[in-house]
């Protein structure tokens, strides 16, 4: 990602400054369906939550205005401003944790603590979590994303589709770039 994909990634002109906001991404690579978040800072590593889902889980997944890939990159907002740190931090932790719970089978679920399950407590995730999301207001961003035949063009699996959303669901940025099963080849491709 960091050495094929970021540079490839073209700023979307007019965005109120968000490059040290999350991108979401949806990929097939060697036929496996990934959908992520990732946060990169120019004088940061890159940290990334990836999750591989059956072919069908991905599609409905992307689907959603609040995908799994959106939760995603809501939890590493928590980590936006921050500073570069060895370890993740301890919030970053429970949050992944929850989610991934939140996937697990009805009979795992039920079992766990009230205050652990994820969409009780999801809406925290939607409050201001890192400065971008005090610029981007209700009205930034638009309702869909840009492409053909979305979710299904994910499965073509020459390309990694990337796009940001604000806390409110609005797509603010979206790319695609193209790749091959070893990284990328391509630059920026129209939608």
């Amino acid at each position: 990602m960091k050495t094929h994909v970021v540079p490839a990634l073209v700023p979307l002109d007019g965005t109120p400054e968000v490059d040290s906001y999350p991108w979401c991404f949806a990929l097939v690579l060697r036929g496996r369906f990934y959908l992520g978040a990732f946060l990169d800072g120019s004088d940061t590593p890159l940290f990334a939550l990836i999750s591989r889902l059956s072919r069908d889980g991905a599609l409905h997944q992307a689907a959603l205005r609040q995908s799994l890939a959106f939760w995603q990159a809501r939890i590493l907002c928590l980590r936006a401003d921050e500073r570069p740190r060895a370890g993740e931090s301890a919030a970053v932790q429970r949050w992944v944790q929850a989610l991934r719970l939140s996937f697990a089978p009805a009979w795992v679920r039920w079992w766990v603590n009230q205050a652990w399950r994820f969409g009780p407590r999801s809406s925290a995730l939607l409050t201001e979590l890192c400065a971008a999301d005090y610029r981007l207001g209700p009205n930034a961003g638009v309702d869909a994303v840009p492409w053909r035949e979305w979710p299904a063009c994910i499965a073509q699996g020459n390309h990694i589709w990337i796009w940001r959303q604000s806390r409110h669901g609005k797509y603010i940025d979206a790319q695609r770039i193209a790749i091959t099963q070893q990284g990328s080849s391509g630059k920026n491709a129209a939608a």
